[in-house]
């Protein structure tokens, strides 16, 4: 063990402590084992919790080993000393106490989690470290039950299949009140699918006390379960249906009903009128109520009837590109019934013409279905010596040969009138002799029909042939939505239509898609720009970078970012645009075209910074986004600190500064008062050899940080105006070490707080003190700029 390390902890020297963070990483790393082993039995004295220096000196040094583990990569090999400190803090209290303060072991258990799980794609780490972590979710101590469940929802993105070996003491953890670890369960549900669904009845009934994210990872899960064993759900769709009225959340629902009924439809005979109104209340949800409509269409010919009055009077109501999908359900239901065609096929058939190519070939589909169907019964009644008449409306009546039928009188022979008109297809005349010629007609019309069956089969293959050829040469890319893969064309084609629009195409064939994928797994975590703009300087191809520019949603009267952004320079220009276009794309009702306004400037930012050769119609019709992508867009924005300054609102579904979500904060920092104070330890010296540090006592109100030594009564200002930028001093956001700058045009100051929390809690003032400043200094200046 280092020699400054065994003095302090051999002697609980808390003086010498700050001086084991000048120590280099690579003089301490390999006496890590030793260091934490002397750490625990520190920990594990029965007195520990009483003594304030110990607990000081304990912090102190796992804050130094965890800093060298991260700074060396060294966390595989160190994994097994860290997981046996976690373990030892399980045997002692982690509960708060009466003030709400976490006692010390939950302390020394959120600082290794912390450092464990900052590697959760390493599978070997992570074998070592779940076993461990998955005990604490259920020891009491909220705010480590907090962090845990993030840790755990990032880790499951690479890491299901151990997690799923633990599935039951986090569903206990859920049943206690933690609702947020619920997004854990759709990527474990495969790997070990019983004891989730042995609860599904309890995960449903917390439905309503979950927040909207919370809401959209359990209906996810509800939805995997309906693919596996819908039957568990069955007795859940009345309380299912209360979410249909939700626009965060009946397309979630209805999802898990198409899947139940798929394979069951039976349920949902009670519940066509509910599905009905959403369609009223909300349009998008059509595709999916009209599969379900559908599928109950098929179980009776009182369910037919019904299910095909509605479809067929939606044609006439929803937009051409919806239309091919009500045709294709009331397919599939007269496929089945098919002697309820022909009370429809007058409705249907107005629409031979239509615009939309597939629209038109399904149409062309039923009328042929009809005719064939009438052709045979048409044979079946001249065999038995009746009289069918296929009217022009489409109904049809049998009688005697007293009503509905046209007769002939040729030479001296009774000639029995078979008239069949499809929509305005040409009349089909069949005649049947008398008794002497009517084997040679019906060997006729057996041929005829034969010869008529084979040419329309054949152009029926050609066409298939043809659309699957087409569609062969379609590229694929594979995209994520929620934790599976699934596969899209790059540009998707209605067969037979001209790619005039390959935007628009894209769009309809994958808006639920895209709409599931911004909101249900991007909006929440990663904020998008108002805008995205390349800097040529001076047109050189090789000067160019770009700037993505951040607003706040609500621009309200004390907003951060009224008037100005906050913004960043990129290296992932092609992700933000695409992610763009994406979130353009998720917050409109309708298909985006090339036409669009907000596209046309995407496309024109693309066009000025692409460098790999792709079109813009390529970029945004490829994949999504993978996680490692969205990582990085996530690290981008962490390095510019956007997460002091702006926070998510689960209700709005946007990003709003501090000020607008507090603005009860904005007279503080007006009035002067002070925003935060305690002491800071300010760094003095040039040289790294020479670094001294002294303590002084800091207010930071709304216009100036000023300080004082602990001598001297005299305060010594800094005008927040001129502080250009705050920065802490290491990596990460969400673990901020200790120490942190101050940046202002004549010098840094380079300042170290008491623990991390507390250095956090300074930047984000100094941010969110900064950002006021300007935006007050920017309305003084339009305002002065309006006087003269």
């Amino acid at each position: 063990m280092h020699e400054l390390f065994s003095q302090v902890l051999n002697k609980r020297d808390l003086s010498k402590a700050g001086d084991l963070f000048i120590l280099q990483d690579g003089d301490i790393v390999n006496d890590l084992p030793a260091v934490l082993q002397s750490i625990q039995q520190i920990s594990n004295e029965p007195d520990y919790c009483k003594r304030d220096n110990d607990q000081s000196v304990v912090e102190i040094c796992i804050t130094r080993v965890t800093s060298a583990i991260r700074e060396t990569g060294t966390i595989e090999t160190h994994a097994p000393s860290l997981m046996s400190l976690l373990s030892s803090c399980l045997e002692h209290e982690l509960k708060p106490s009466g003030r709400d303060e976490d006692p010390p072991h939950a302390k020394i258990a959120s600082d290794i989690l912390s450092c464990v799980f900052l590697n959760y794609s390493k599978k070997s780490v992570m074998k070592v470290a779940i076993p461990v972590a998955v005990k604490f979710l259920n020891k009491g101590s909220r705010e480590l039950c907090r962090s845990l469940t993030s840790y755990l929802s990032l880790s499951a993105i690479m890491n299901a299949d151990l997690l799923a070996l633990h599935v039951r003491p986090i569903i206990e953890s859920i049943k206690n009140g933690n609702i947020s670890l619920v997004r854990v369960l759709p990527q474990i549900y495969a790997q070990n699918k019983q004891p989730i669904n042995d609860n599904v009845t309890t995960l449903i009934s917390l439905l309503p006390k979950c927040e909207n994210t919370e809401k959209t990872s359990l209906l996810q899960l509800l939805e995997l379960v309906a693919k596996d064993s819908p039957q568990l759900l069955e007795g859940n769709i009345p309380t299912l249906c209360n979410y249909l009225s939700s626009v965060q959340t009946s397309t979630l629902v209805l999802q898990i009903f198409v899947e139940m009924a798929t394979t069951n439809p039976g349920p949902f005979t009670e519940r066509v009128e509910v599905l009905k109104q959403t369609v009223a209340a909300q349009p998008p949800t059509l595709p999916l109520v009209v599969r379900v409509v559908g599928l109950v269409g098929r179980l009776s010919q009182e369910h037919a009837k019904n299910s095909l009055n509605y479809l067929t009077s939606q044609l006439s109501a929803v937009e051409e590109n919806n239309q091919p999908i009500l045709l294709r359900e009331i397919k599939q239901i007269t496929d089945v019934r098919h002697n309820m065609l022909a009370d429809y096929i007058a409705e249907i058939s107005q629409y031979s013409q239509a615009v939309n190519s597939t629209t038109k070939l399904l149409v062309q589909q039923l009328k042929t279905d009809y005719a064939n169907r009438n052709m045979k019964l048409s044979q079946e009644n001249r065999m038995s010596g009746s009289v069918t008449v296929i009217n022009v409306g489409g109904r049809q009546s049998e009688g005697d040969g007293t009503r509905n039928k046209s007769s002939l009188e040729f030479a001296g022979d009774k000639l029995n009138t078979t008239l069949t008109s499809v929509g305005d297809r040409s009349s089909h005349l069949s005649i049947a002799r008398p008794a002497s010629s009517v084997n040679r007609a019906r060997s006729a019309e057996k041929m005829h029909s034969k010869s008529a069956l084979r040419v329309s089969q054949a152009e029926s293959v050609k066409s298939e042939r043809s659309q699957s050829q087409q569609s062969e040469r379609s590229s694929q890319s594979t995209l994520t939505n929620g934790s599976s893969y699934r596969t899209l064309t790059t540009a998707y084609q209605i067969p037979g239509e001209r790619p005039h629009d390959p935007i628009r195409q894209f769009c309809t064939k994958h808006l639920e898609k895209i709409k599931n994928f911004i909101n249900n797994q991007v909006t929440f975590r990663i904020p998008m720009p108002s805008n995205c703009v390349v800097d040529t300087r001076g047109h050189r191809t090789h000067k160019r970078f770009a700037k993505v520019y951040f607003s706040c949603a609500e621009r309200g009267e004390h907003c951060l970012y009224n008037h100005t952004y906050l913004k960043m320079k990129t290296r992932c220009p092609r992700l933000w645009i695409h992610m763009m276009f994406l979130t353009l794309q998720a917050r409109s009702e309708k298909p985006l075209t090339q036409e669009d306004q907000q596209v046309l400037a995407l496309k024109s930012t693309w066009d000025s910074v692409k460098n790999d050769g792709k079109s813009f119609v390529a970029l945004i019709t490829s994949a999504f986004p993978s996680i490692k992508e969205q990582e990085m867009l996530l690290d981008e924005v962490k390095s510019v600190r956007y997460f002091d300054v702006f926070e998510y609102s689960s209700i709005k579904r946007h990003w709003f500064c501090f000020l607008c979500v507090h603005p009860e904060r904005a007279t503080v920092l007006e009035d002067g008062e002070p925003v935060i104070e305690g002491q800071l330890k300010e760094k003095k010296g040039r040289w790294k050899l020479f670094r001294r540090w002294r303590t002084r006592y800091f207010t930071l109100s709304g216009a100036h940080l000023t300080y004082r030594g602990t001598k001297s009564r005299e305060t010594l200002p800094i005008d927040v105006s001129q502080i250009q930028s705050v920065k802490a001093v290491g990596r990460g956001v969400r673990n901020i070490p200790r120490a942190f700058e101050i940046f202002t045009q004549e010098r840094t100051y380079v300042f170290k707080a008491k623990d991390s929390k507390n250095a956090e809690q300074w930047v984000q003032c100094l941010q969110i003190a900064v950002a006021h400043s300007h935006a007050r200094g920017y309305n003084q200046s339009l305002h002065h700029h309006s006087i003269h």
